[in-house]
């Protein structure tokens, strides 16, 4: 049998019948529709089967009906083809005839293309360049942390334990160790110690400061400090901060010179860990003191070589005398008794470090370090090169330390000494001047590679990128290295990002109010110019045109002018882009200019700028569909006076979509309070909460511009009849009509002008108003114009320093006999300061804790006890002291218009009287207890009467009134917990406490009236009389030894009120060439309420462009808007220009028309922002408790009125002077 046959005798079978063999070679044929195909599909392969001949015979084989269903499938498919290829046909000439169509309608109606490019342009435009601006904010952020901290991205420190106390980071090997790390860009070492600069002409004339030992060279290479406009320095040559020039009266770059002196003591703090130590946690003991000036001598003996095992023998006397050394008096005794000695190194040190540290006041053995330096520049500002916290810096080079160091040490008599006596003069000179300082620096910077991209991400994709990237320089160093490292610029910039939120939320409701006004922009163009071709789209239809080529001809309407806008606004944000990254690198020296521009701020934009236009299609589309052709082909007809009559059958009658649009809403609303607030708040989602906060006030905002349409009418009205006086009161009737008469469509222009001023108003006062409780917020945490904190309770402020500093600059801005001084000032820039405490809980050592309750010590709260000098409320901002009780026995001082308190404390102590307290009235002593172990005559006994007259007069908080049931006529208990460190013995004292004032409000501390606040440790204020007597007994209770001192943790300054820059900053300067840098922080409050008044001049700035452009799309609506009027009203206004009526009236009538609408909906708007927005400040008040203050942002108001006013004017005069250019009979022929 042949292959051909074979294939017949199997398909014999029935088509569709069962096959019961195991043989599936033919049930391949039977999934298939059609024999033949199956049979083709199974030997398609065989290159002996003939392909036609099989066909052949199978269709002979085929029965009637198979016959037939074959030819009803080829009949069907070839007409689906011809179906499919007409429908494409269509499609494209469709197409074709749309573009055409719209092509030339554009050429007759230019007008309207043009507010559609320009509309969709704007939009693409600002929302293309402000996604990419938001996405490039941190890089501002960025600059402002770096002024602050420095552009170290890691700081680098010993690391200090209770086993491990070396005080250096040893550079050169961290480097080696480092090297080839992609993530690190270089690492350089740094050294800051305190010194004295003085004028090498007239060195009475000298200021401390802060001495800045650097790699000038190096950190230039490696980018540390790019902003840093002075040039690397050299040997012998130094940067000087401009107010320490002044304060000594040298000029730079004139070849001045200068001494720079550090005290070898100075050094050894700086070198002996001590600070470090205390930056850790880790006390050390007083005692330690010696023991690290010894290690650090040690160290340096041990950098030069010197043996201390080796034995020499040395007549003290001769050698003395030889170099013409005066012999230290503590000396003499001990050298006249043994001339000669046999001593070791070892030996040898320990005297030379026992006579160092015994007598470092006495001048022949006071080591000083420095030598004479010419000053190249002055640094007027630290340009991110160094913390701005380090104040008046001197800056020298690393390089050339080592031989200075040698020179001074050379020129101390007893150093000279000891290095004769011990033969190591020469090798002490080799060492130094080959000193390898780099392996003892006290602290490292590190600069990251490829660093801004890094910082322009998001805050957890940063953090994580961080952690990445110091973990793999952490395993490149060792995990047990001694070094701790830190990110300063990376906490600084998370100090930003809440002002970073808040403008980020401003910028997306920008976005949001330009797409909702383009949306209704390019929906009334539409609109409008469905209307106007009504008749041209009924002869169309008539002609032929089918519904959806209609469609299709609206759609490429909207298109047209879609697609080209999208180009224009991209092109535009691409060349203003050049400009902004331009501009950043010019401000903040980035590295590159990034022409690129992020996915979203291409993506968004385009979507925005297709989405418009589709979106406004739906209803002119609809409207259009909607029309029959008689209505269309009425020419008589008017859209603004047409009645439509809808029947709708009950059965069919449900749910309108406005109903499912706001029950979709609802739902939202509910799972976005229900669960997208409380995941924001767990997983602590800022962004997500403050976008959905965003959204709710944008949801106000839109609802309340919809409920203001609704009053359309009324403040029209009112508008009407205040613009409209002398005999243009003729025209009221004319125009009210036309008001009511063009409503419909002047709707939308209100809309629109209500959204732009109410959301531009609204921005601008809360910015307004959040600057205003920004200022007063720092004003009153803060509490004075300059305030030195301490940051680690370890150390307190140097009291006499400070007063002395304080002192050296009020004389030197002092007036002399009551005239100006030279310097051109009006007196000294500090009017007066005040120290605070610590708190008494936390120092003294031997107090644990303070509990405030009533005198039945239930309930009962954790406090914090400060003392204030008296002069406390004079000094600082006291018109944040704010009370809600006062004892009112007592008179007051008055200061700043508030009663003076704090004074009272001091002039009135012990004079106050609670109810129902006898005067002089003390109980008797009580006598109770067992006598166990003690002697015949011991007894128990208490003494109330000791507790009566010691009572303590302090202010408390508003919070404990309703917490603790206080007020100023009731007494209470404050019970301090003791506990000696050395002994472990524990104790409590007991005192009574009488409030002179209960406060909501205090300046320098946070006090609250809302009764949660009490369970945090609300502070209690109380004069130093009662802190020394409080401190006394405590350590009395547990054995310890109070030395009568008074640990400060703040100092307020309050500042002369013109002060000018120059002067605060000499001020602050000073102060902090006055104390620790490291366990400091100096608050300008002056400097930080500019900073807000800059960023509020800026934003205003911001509004006012935006406003420019909201305004302007308003315009091209009002335009529509009475094009399309004047185009219903040309009969009506034919007639009464026959009967009489000028040209101009009617024109003035369209003005006074467009101000009607265009004043009303600005108050609208208005209203509406200053409402939202006082709303919100009010709530915010209620957690601040800060005086409500009004502060309306009069500038960009008057700036938005104007632009209105002209818009309103401009809109309605262009559309009207057509009706100069018509003449009568051929309007009211209906051929115009």
């Amino acid at each position: 049998m042949s292959a051909n046959d074979s294939i017949l005798t199997q398909r014999k079978k029935p088509y569709g019948s069962i096959d019961d063999d195991e043989n599936d070679y033919d049930d391949k044929h039977l999934k298939l529709s059609n024999p033949i195909e199956g049979a083709l599909h199974s030997f398609h392969s065989i290159d002996r089967v003939d392909r036609v001949s099989i066909e052949n015979r199978l269709r002979e084989e085929e029965t009637p009906e198979e016959k037939k269903r074959r030819k009803q499938r080829v009949t069907f498919e070839t007409e689906s083809k011809k179906t499919y290829l007409s429908s494409i046909r269509e499609f494209f000439g469709n197409l074709i005839f749309s573009i055409i169509y719209v092509t030339s309608d554009t050429k007759k109606r230019f007008w309207g293309f043009l507010v559609g490019l320009i509309t969709i342009g704007i939009v693409v435009f600002v929302v293309s360049i402000l996604y990419n601006s938001i996405l490039k904010a941190p890089l501002i952020f960025l600059k402002l942390s770096e002024d602050n901290v420095g552009d170290g991205d890691l700081l680098f420190t010993p690391k200090f334990t209770n086993t491990s106390t070396i005080p250096f980071v040893n550079h050169t090997d961290i480097e080696l160790k480092t090297k080839g790390n992609p993530s690190l860009a270089g690492t350089s070492p740094r050294w800051a110690i305190f010194a004295n600069i003085q004028n090498a002409n007239d060195p009475h004339k000298n200021i401390s400061g802060m001495l800045l030992i650097m790699d000038t060279e190096r950190e230039e290479k490696i980018g540390l400090g790019r902003n840093w406009p002075y040039r690397p320095l050299g040997e012998g040559e130094v940067h000087v901060r401009d107010s320490l020039l002044r304060g000594i009266d040298v000029i730079p770059n004139r070849g001045k010179r200068v001494n720079i002196e550090i005290d070898f003591s100075t050094l050894i703090q700086a070198f002996s860990g001590s600070s470090e130590e205390i930056s850790q946690g880790i006390t050390p003991d007083n005692n330690d003191s010696f023991l690290n000036e010894t290690q650090i001598l040690r160290t340096i003996f041990e950098m030069s070589g010197f043996n201390f095992s080796q034995t020499y023998i040395v007549n003290i006397t001769k050698v003395a005398e030889d170099l013409r050394v005066n012999i230290p008096p503590n000396l003499k005794p001990f050298i006249d008794r043994f001339g000669v000695l046999t001593i070791t190194g070892e030996e040898a040190f320990e005297v030379f470090a026992a006579v160092f540290g015994g007598d470092l006041n006495n001048n022949s053995t006071r080591l000083t370090v420095g030598g004479e330096y010419s000053v190249i520049d002055s640094i007027d500002g630290n340009y991110g090169k160094y913390p701005s916290a380090l104040g008046n810096v001197m800056i020298v080079d690393s390089n050339y330390i080592g031989k200075t160091i040698r020179k001074s040490l050379f020129e101390n008599q007893l150093f000279r000494l000891f290095l004769q006596l011990t033969n190591n003069e020469e090798r002490f000179k080799k060492s130094f001047d080959n000193l390898p300082i780099n392996q003892y620096s006290l602290s490292l910077y590190g600069r990251l590679n490829n660093r801004f991209p890094v910082y322009l991400q998001s805050e957890n994709e940063r953090n994580a990128q961080l952690i990445d990237i110091t973990n793999n320089i952490m395993n490149s160093i060792g995990m047990d290295y001694p070094v701790d490292y830190t990110l300063p610029l990376l906490s600084a910039l998370d100090a930003t990002k809440y002002i970073s939120l808040f403008i980020d939320q401003i910028f997306v409701g920008v976005v949001v109010m330009l797409a909702i006004l383009g949306i209704i922009l390019i929906f009334a163009l539409l609109l409008s110019n469905v209307e106007e071709k009504t008749y041209e789209y009924g002869m169309l239809r008539a002609l032929g045109l089918r519904q959806y080529s209609l469609i299709q001809v609206i759609t490429a309407q909207s298109l047209y002018f879609a697609v080209p806008a999208i180009i224009i606004g991209m092109t535009l944000a691409f060349i203003a882009n050049i400009g902004v990254e331009y501009l950043l690198q010019y401000v903040l020296q980035t590295p590159y200019i990034n022409l690129w521009f992020y996915w979203g701020a291409v993506v968004i934009p385009i979507a925005l700028g297709i989405l418009i236009p589709v979106i406004s299609n739906i209803i002119p589309i609809r409207h259009a569909l909607s029309r029959t052709l008689r209505d269309s082909l009425d020419i008589a007809h008017q859209t603004f006076n047409e009645t439509t009559v809808k029947m709708i059958k009950l059965e069919e009658l449900g749910l309108e979509p406005w109903q499912t649009g706001i029950s979709i809403l609802l739902v939202i609303i509910g799972f976005v309070v229900y669960y997208m607030i409380p995941y924001s708040f767990i997983f602590q989602d800022l962004p997500l909460f403050f976008s959905i906060l965003n959204a709710i006030l944008l949801g106000m905002l839109i609802g309340l511009c919809f409920v203001a349409v609704v009053l359309q009418p009324f403040f029209e009205r009112i508008i009407l009849n205040l613009i409209l006086c002398g005999k243009e009161r003729r025209l009221k009737t004319l125009i009210s009509k036309n008001l009511t008469g063009h409503r419909k469509r002047s709707s939308k222009t209100f809309l629109m002008f209500t959204l732009s001023v109410s959301f531009i108003i609204f921005a601008g006062v809360v910015f307004s108003l959040q600057a205003v409780n920004i200022r007063a917020s720092v004003e009153q945490l803060l509490g004075a114009d300059i305030v030195v904190m301490v940051t680690n309770r370890n150390y307190h402020l140097p009291v006499d320093k400070l007063n002395q500093a304080i002192a050296i600059q009020n004389q030197r801005y002092a007036k002399v006999n009551g005239n100006v001084t030279n310097n051109g000032n009006n007196g000294p820039p500090i009017v007066d300061y005040t120290y605070q405490t610590f708190n008494m809980g936390r120092t003294p050592k031997f107090i644990t804790g303070v509990r405030f309750s009533s005198l039945a010590f239930f309930p009962t709260r954790t406090v914090r006890v400060f003392g204030l000098q008296r002069n406390f409320l004079q000094v600082t901002e006291n018109r944040y002291f704010l009370y809600s009780q006062i004892d009112d026995e007592f008179k007051y001082n008055i200061t700043g218009g508030k009663p003076d308190v704090m004074q009272s404390l001091y002039d009135d102590a012990g004079k106050a009287l609670v109810d129902g307290e006898i005067p002089g009235f003390t109980p008797s002593r009580i006598f109770s207890g067992m006598k166990l172990g003690l002697s015949e005559n011991a007894s128990l006994d208490f003494d109330p009467g000791s507790q009566y007259t010691q009572y303590i007069d302090l202010i408390a908080s508003e919070a404990m009134s309703p917490s603790v049931s206080v007020n100023v006529k009731t007494p209470l208990q404050i019970k301090f917990s003791t506990r000696n460190p050395k002994t472990g013995r524990s104790s409590t004292i007991d005192f009574i406490g009488k409030a002179r004032s209960l406060v909501y409000k205090m300046p320098g501390f946070f006090f609250s009236s809302l009764e949660l606040t009490s369970l945090t440790g609300t502070p209690v204020l109380i004069n130093l009389n009662a802190y020394k007597q409080i401190a006394q007994q405590a350590a009395q209770s547990v054995g310890a030894d109070y030395d009568g001192s008074t640990p400060f943790e703040k100092l307020f300054i309050r500042l002369r009120d013109d002060a000018n820059s120059t002067e605060i900053q000499d001020v602050i300067n000073g102060l902090q060439a006055s104390v620790s840098s490291d366990f400091t922080s100096i608050q300008n409050v002056r400097d930080i309420i500019a900073s807000t008044g800059t960023a509020t001049y800026a934003l205003m700035a911001f509004f006012n462009v935006v406003a420019a452009l909201a305004i302007i799309l308003c315009f091209f609506m009002l335009a529509l808007s009475f094009t399309a009027n004047v185009r219903d009203n040309s009969w009506e206004f034919g007639v009464l220009r026959s009967i009489g009526l000028s040209v101009n009236a009617l024109i003035r009538a369209y003005i006074y028309e467009a101000l009607c609408l265009v004043v009303s909906a600005f108050f609208c708007g208005t209203i509406i922002g200053c409402v939202i927005a006082m709303t919100l400040t009010a709530q915010f008040n209620l957690f601040l408790e800060m005086p409500f203050q009004f502060d309306f942002p009069w500038y960009l108001f008057f700036s938005i009125l104007g632009m209105a006013l002209v818009v309103a004017v401009l809109g309605s005069y262009f559309p009207s002077r057509n009706l100069k250019k018509k003449e009568i009979a051929l309007v009211l022929r209906g051929l115009e």
